[in-house]
Protein backbone atom coordinates (compact mmCIF):
# COMPACT_ATOMS: atom_id res chain seq x y z
CA UNK A 1 0.00 0.00 0.00
CA UNK A 2 1.29 3.46 -0.85
CA UNK A 3 0.02 6.81 0.42
CA UNK A 4 1.29 10.20 1.56
CA UNK A 5 1.60 11.79 4.95
CA UNK A 6 1.80 15.46 4.15
CA UNK A 7 4.12 15.57 1.14
CA UNK A 8 6.08 12.47 2.12
CA UNK A 9 5.40 9.26 0.17
CA UNK A 10 4.88 6.26 2.44
CA UNK A 11 5.02 2.57 1.51
CA UNK A 12 3.82 -0.19 3.82
CA UNK A 13 3.49 -3.93 3.29
CA UNK A 14 2.28 -6.27 6.03
CA UNK A 15 0.91 -9.80 6.20
CA UNK A 16 -2.60 -8.65 7.16
CA UNK A 17 -4.86 -6.08 5.47
CA UNK A 18 -3.87 -2.48 6.19
CA UNK A 19 -6.80 -0.44 7.46
CA UNK A 20 -6.17 3.13 6.35
CA UNK A 21 -8.65 5.39 4.56
CA UNK A 22 -8.27 8.93 3.26
CA UNK A 23 -8.25 11.58 6.04
CA UNK A 24 -7.55 9.00 8.80
CA UNK A 25 -5.12 10.14 11.52
CA UNK A 26 -2.19 7.71 11.20
CA UNK A 27 1.16 7.23 12.95
CA UNK A 28 3.85 5.16 11.20
CA UNK A 29 7.19 3.74 12.33
CA UNK A 30 10.03 2.87 9.98
CA UNK A 31 12.66 4.77 8.03
CA UNK A 32 13.46 6.66 4.85
CA UNK A 33 14.74 4.83 1.77
CA UNK A 34 15.38 6.70 -1.49
CA UNK A 35 12.91 9.46 -0.63
CA UNK A 36 10.11 7.08 0.42
CA UNK A 37 9.26 6.39 4.05
CA UNK A 38 9.22 2.59 4.45
CA UNK A 39 6.72 1.96 7.24
CA UNK A 40 7.20 -1.21 9.26
CA UNK A 41 4.28 -0.52 11.61
CA UNK A 42 1.27 1.76 11.79
CA UNK A 43 -1.43 2.93 14.17
CA UNK A 44 -4.67 4.30 12.79
CA UNK A 45 -5.97 6.58 15.55
CA UNK A 46 -9.20 7.28 13.65
CA UNK A 47 -10.23 3.61 13.51
CA UNK A 48 -8.36 2.47 16.65
CA UNK A 49 -6.38 -0.27 14.88
CA UNK A 50 -2.67 -1.01 14.53
CA UNK A 51 -0.39 -3.60 13.01
CA UNK A 52 3.33 -4.21 12.70
CA UNK A 53 5.72 -6.47 10.88
CA UNK A 54 7.54 -9.13 12.87
CA UNK A 55 9.67 -7.69 15.65
CA UNK A 56 7.89 -4.32 15.77
CA UNK A 57 4.93 -5.41 17.91
CA UNK A 58 6.93 -5.46 21.13
CA UNK A 59 8.53 -2.11 20.35
CA UNK A 60 5.14 -0.46 19.80
CA UNK A 61 3.68 -2.00 22.94
CA UNK A 62 6.70 -1.00 25.04
CA UNK A 63 6.84 2.69 24.04
CA UNK A 64 3.93 3.76 26.30
CA UNK A 65 5.63 2.00 29.24
CA UNK A 66 8.90 3.97 29.01
CA UNK A 67 7.69 6.83 31.29
CA UNK A 68 6.60 4.28 33.90
CA UNK A 69 9.96 2.50 34.11
CA UNK A 70 12.36 5.14 32.78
Amino acid sequence: MAFRIGKTPVSISLDRPIIIEEDDMVVVAGGMNNGVFQARAYRNNTRDVWDAGSGWSLVLLAIPLIPLFG
